[in-house]
């Protein structure tokens, strides 16, 4: 294809003249040729021109401005100034344009220095083609930003509908998307036109019916819930948000709403909040809201001047039953004993359920004690009626301690309190009856009931503490890990040992959660001291007969492990031969499951129990702790010495660690390393320390 003879200098009008379109175009005259560039030198459009040497030959002012940042480019070759085209949609139009003699029209990107999208017509002429194109960057971002915000719309997990606003009381549907039609079952076909407020069916009374009218009619958006109908005609509850849209003049346009299924969402909150008030077992009032009645209860009779009575009940040795019935058996006898409550129950009297067997009543309808005392014996009468448990028919007790408004105490702790230990009391008193509140209850040295009473606040309140003791290595006395021993600082009485109140926790069935909070506390000590650098050590933990009948325990313990992100090999539990014994099924599932997590098992105190041999042999244990009792003598009593010096044989010809407890004495130690004794622990080497003591001793060692 031969170019025509290159023309630098001509002016728009000349190159008008002597380059018309083709084909068919019109040949313009003098005066037409100068209008038409007159045109292109001021229309909006960029506008070059080349020839068939690929040079330009004509540039608008546009066209300058656009792509050569107001440069003449008239003479250079378009490939050379724009060299990143070879790779372009704009070399393949351009030649198609030049060589095919077709007109083209296409959309492209050229990026730096200019990085813009351009609109581009190309036209064949006699001396080449002409280009007329326009940058459509923001036309394309402005498109790109629609597209998204349509994809959003429709992808979004929400119903949204769009209504044009004619008036208050009607907008019809113009668009919904997806989630809408899954939502409410409808097509977007059914619903276009529909007035938007279709779903509320025959329900047009709701209260939220009307606050979204007004806010349509304010012009201003709003947030309600509405009973809506699927098309299948199901109910469900319609979170809706509405949002005005504004048009150029001010006015409303059109409502988009946002529709989404709460149902679930406020079913598990109703239910949420019946648990938050209600017990899951019995449905009796729980702590919580049984204290919130009595707020109620007090401030009315306080009011009007009449009495209230707490009773605090407790079933009689239920600990027992529950060992004997099983949780599924024992729980269906909660179960019964919260309905016979009920029933002895008065209008305006509450029943609720604080925790495993022991309930409280608000009682209200009564004048004088003799009627609170005839209501209380009913009561006690009610509970002794046999009980079908299985295939079993029992006969319950339970004991029951009442303090009353305003007698004893006018507000809420004090008489919960003073019933709490009336009842305790009672219990210690021979069971099986109620007794009221008397001031000298409180003060009866021998026996320590408010302990019993402040046990149940003591976890709550932090009052808990563990201390540690270390054991050590026989030969290096190096520390191979802890015990982690109980210590409760009482508000009145001070620093109190286990040994002054575990049975209380037993009796009160606490015990589970304190030997819960004292293993989790422990496993946190311990992922604190290695998360600090320190020499990884085991930590020694006891357990109690509830956790080694509770068959969830293992799980319990895998979790605490997974949480602290300790290995299993780190943790020692303890427990007593008395355990075995007395639990020997549910100990031989639970331990088994626990030695498959990898934790090690102890027999603590070992010798004081009956049955020691037969229970090395059956169980997965790991380590025998002598007892105290053993070492004590063992340097200055000749039968002691033996005794200790065989169980530490049987335990290593068993391939069991031993550990000797209560060691005090350097002579106690040079026996116990020839005997071969694996580790020491006593006050010869450490007294049970708080946290920070012993991370010092583990640190120095």
């Amino acid at each position: 294809m031969n170019a025509g003879k290159h023309q630098s200098n001509q002016s728009p009008e000349k190159l008008l003249l002597d380059n018309p379109l083709e084909p068919g175009t019109i040949d313009f005259t003098v005066e037409q040729g100068s209008l038409v560039a007159e045109i292109l030198e001021h229309t909006s459009d960029g506008v070059f021109m080349l020839d068939y040497e690929w040079r330009f030959i004509y540039m608008n002012a546009h066209a300058r401005d656009l792509v050569s940042t107001g440069a003449n480019l008239i003479g250079r070759v378009v490939w050379d100034e724009f060299p990143a085209a070879h790779n372009l949609l704009f070399w393949d139009e351009y030649h198609r344009t030049m060589e095919e003699r077709v007109p083209s029209q296409f959309s492209a990107h050229y990026p730096e220095p200019l990085n813009a999208w351009f609109e581009v017509h190309s036209y064949p002429t006699h001396r080449g083609i002409s280009v007329f194109f326009r940058d459509i960057t923001k036309r394309r971002a402005e498109e790109e930003r629609l597209r998204l915000l349509e994809q959003a719309i429709s992808s979004a997990p929400m119903g949204i509908s769009i209504a044009e606003y004619k008036s208050v009381h009607e907008c019809p549907i113009i668009y919904v998307n997806p989630a809408f039609e899954d939502l409410t079952g409808y097509s977007l076909q059914e619903v276009i036109g529909s007035d938007c407020r279709f779903l509320q069916g025959s329900e047009l009374m709701q209260s939220g019916r009307g606050e979204l009218q007004l806010a349509i009619a304010q012009h201003r958006p709003a947030k309600v819930v509405l009973r809506n109908y699927k098309k299948s005609g199901r109910r469900f509850f319609n979170e809706v948000h509405l949002s005005p849209v504004f048009d150029q003049h001010g006015n409303v346009s059109h409502i988009v709403g946002i529709q989404n299924d709460v149902t679930e969402y406020l079913e598990t909150k109703a239910r949420l909040a019946r648990q938050a008030e209600y017990d899951s077992l019995t449905g009796l009032a729980n702590r919580y809201l049984l204290t919130d009645r009595l707020k109620e209860a007090l401030e009315t009779a306080e009011i009007r001047g009449t009495q209230v009575a707490v009773v605090i009940f407790d079933l009689d040795n239920f600990k027992h039953m529950n060992d004997r019935l099983g949780h599924i058996e024992a729980d269906r006898l909660l179960i019964q004993i919260a309905k016979r409550l009920n029933s002895v129950a008065e209008p305006g009297d509450t029943v609720g359920r604080l925790g495993g067997d022991e309930f409280a009543l608000i009682l209200v309808n009564w004048s004088d004690s003799a009627r609170l005392h005839k209501q209380l014996e009913r009561l006690l009468q009610e509970i002794r009626k046999p009980i079908r448990c299985g295939n079993q028919e029992l006969i319950v007790t339970g004991s029951a301690g009442v303090a009353t408004y305003p007698q004893d105490a006018r507000d809420v702790e004090p008489l919960l309190q003073m019933a709490d230990l009336s009842m305790y009391w009672i219990k210690r008193c021979g069971k099986n009856s109620f007794r009221l509140y008397s001031p000298e209850l409180r003060f009866n040295d021998n026996e320590p009931l408010d302990v019993a009473v402040g046990f149940r606040k003591a976890l709550a309140n932090g009052e808990f503490e563990l201390y540690y003791q270390p054991r050590v290595d026989t030969q290096t006395k190096r520390i191979l890990g802890f015990e982690a021993l109980i210590r409760w600082q009482h508000p009145q009485r001070g620093f109190l040992l286990p040994a002054q109140f575990i049975r209380i926790a037993e009796d009160t069935g606490l015990i589970h959660e304190i030997g819960s909070w004292a293993l989790q506390h422990a496993l946190e000590q311990n992922a604190a001291w290695r998360m600090a650098g320190l020499e990884p050590v085991v930590m020694s933990v006891n357990v109690s007969p509830a956790q080694i009948r509770d068959p969830d325990f293992p799980a319990f313990v895998e979790e605490a492990l997974r949480a602290t992100g300790l290995p299993a090999s780190s943790l020692e539990l303890e427990l007593t031969e008395s355990i075995l014994i007395d639990n020997a099924d549910l100990a031989d599932s639970t331990l088994r499951a626990l030695k498959q997590l990898g934790v090690r098992i102890a027999i603590d105190d070992f010798g004081a129990g009956c049955s020691g041999l037969h229970y090395l042999s059956s169980f997965p244990v790991d380590t025998i702790k002598v007892d105290h009792f053993f070492i004590r003598d063992i340097a200055t009593n000749k039968t002691a010495a033996i005794i200790c010096r065989s169980v530490l044989k049987l335990g290593q010809s068993l391939g069991l660690f031993t550990v000797a407890e209560g060691v005090e004495t350097q002579d106690q130690v040079s026996l116990l390393r020839r005997w071969r004794c694996s580790e020491l622990q006593g006050f010869m080497f450490a007294k049970p320390m708080q946290s920070e003591d012993a991370g010092r001793a583990l640190a120095n060692m």
